[in-house]
């Protein structure tokens, strides 16, 4: 089976060290791609509703189920009609249940 290579550089600065990820599939790349196209997309999404929040700010992680669950830094002040605009950007962009803002 072929092994596909995917070479992340430092985007023109030489701090930041080389990382190779391997993938068996090209599905397997899709799905990665897929999940990082939405991480991206949320932050996009967000800074939409709340422009303070920089990507320092945005907390995220995938839980076992592949949803992508967000917050952002306490130091900054999200109102419950804030939240609930943020959940209904994304369920809209992605679709319930693929991003849960806590």
């Amino acid at each position: 089976m072929p092994t596909w290579e995917i070479t992340a550089g430092a985007g023109g600065g030489a701090s930041f060290p080389r990382a190779a990820t391997r993938f068996s599939t090209p599905a397997m790349y899709t799905v990665a791609r897929e999940e990082n196209d939405r991480k991206n997309i949320t932050l996009t999404e967000i800074q939409g509703i709340l422009p303070v929040v920089t990507p320092d700010d945005y907390i995220w992680a995938y839980d076992a189920n592949r949803v992508l669950q967000v917050s952002i830094n306490a130091r900054i002040p999200v109102t419950p009609g804030t939240k609930l605009a943020m959940q209904t950007a994304l369920n809209t962009r992605f679709g319930s249940g693929k991003v849960v803002v806590n």
